[in-house]
């Protein structure tokens, strides 16, 4: 036995006197294992589109409360999270029309995207679901909260019209 340990001593010094001036680091170095392991709960950002049957709308805040549990239990974090509401499907889904439709933006870890995945697979509630990655976190209003929210502004307006319009034909 101490014979091999004094031949690898001398295939070890061979190597330091070879004119390799920076060999490749040892992926068992304490630094390398700390950088895979860091690597493996890296964070990333992902979108995730959810269209719930439309039975289901009254149970659709306690849904997304048990997803936004189970993000934050895997040390991740909501950016924002959307409630569409109910909307017409572009077709028919197992002979349903129409659909609630539910937007978050989370940071999470590959674990934690995988329960999430597991979860909306056998929760028989969600017609379909879609995951994004994403590059950044996008926490400002989309485009079809932005719409509901000009359509509201317009309904508002055009009922203050007519209430003007109705007290000076009184006048």
């Amino acid at each position: 036995m101490f014979i091999i340990i004094r031949e690898e001593a001398q295939i070890i010094d061979k190597f330091r006197t070879t004119s390799i001036k920076y060999p490749l680091p040892c992926l068992t170095s304490p630094c390398w294992q700390a950088f895979l392991i860091h690597k493996e709960m890296l964070m990333r950002h992902y979108e995730i589109t959810l269209i719930v049957h439309p039975d289901q709308s009254s149970q659709v805040t306690t849904m997304i409360e048990k997803y936004k549990e189970l993000i934050t239990s895997g040390k991740g974090i909501v950016h924002r999270d959307e409630d569409w509401g109910r909307k017409h499907l572009a077709y028919p889904i197992n002979k349903i029309y129409k659909a609630h439709y539910l937007m978050m933006n989370i940071e999470c870890d590959k674990d934690t995207l995988d329960k999430l995945n597991y979860n909306f697979r056998f929760n028989d509630a969600i017609l379909r679901n879609l995951i994004i990655s994403k590059s950044e976190a996008i926490t400002e209003p989309s485009i079809m909260v932005a719409e509901a929210g000009k359509d509201s502004d317009k309904v508002k307006d055009q009922g203050k019209d007519k209430a003007k319009g109705q007290d000076s034909e009184k006048k």
